[in-house]
């Protein structure tokens, strides 16, 4: 399991700002499509700069606020970040199916180290009734993007899946399209 350390998770999130201002700036017709519009908002580059700042100074509880806010408007950043304090139970009491709720969410919408998180707990059958099949699928998904772990763990995972059964999964893939969130 890819926790996403604190300096990790501040990293990510600020990534997350300056493409927000980047994109405004040197795309203006990205604020028509609804989507991008929302999870770009300043709003939401307000939520997730003011959840930092929370995280940093220990206060989880208006970093979890925060988080949701962003996450509620599409930030795959904010939804892992929101499943890695459920289940590791960071300053709250751990969630783990709230956890899972938002790896879910947010690897159904492309990010990769919840769908690598995602599919570590479906292989390990942690929290949830082993699945290896779903599991192969999200871990296959996270090394497409490049996380070199997830290739690992989807090549231990399909050694115990059937070879038909591993050519069904990859040609889905190979199609794959993230969600909106």
């Amino acid at each position: 399991m890819v926790f996403m350390s604190g300096t990790t998770m501040l990293v990510r999130l600020a990534t997350s700002l300056v493409l927000l201002v980047l994109t405004c700036v040197e795309s203006p017709t990205l604020w028509a499509d609804s989507r991008v519009a929302k999870e770009r908002s300043p709003a939401v580059g307000a939520a997730l700069a003011e959840a930092i700042e929370a995280y940093d100074s220990g206060d989880i509880r208006t970093a979890l606020v925060k988080w949701r806010f962003a996450a509620n408007a599409g930030n795959t950043d904010a939804m892992t970040a929101l499943a890695d304090i459920n289940l590791r139970g960071e300053g709250i009491s751990p969630n783990p199916t709230e956890a899972i709720r938002w790896y879910r969410r947010a690897a159904r919408s492309g990010d990769a180290i919840a769908q690598l998180n995602l599919g570590e707990i479906l292989a390990d059958g942690v929290y949830v009734p082993q699945d290896r099949t779903a599991a192969y699928r999200w871990l296959l998904l996270a090394a497409r993007a490049g996380n070199q772990w997830a290739a690992d763990k989807a090549a231990e995972v399909a050694s115990g899946l059937d070879a038909a059964v591993l050519h069904k999964i990859a040609a889905k893939v190979a199609t794959w399209k993230p969600e909106t969130p």
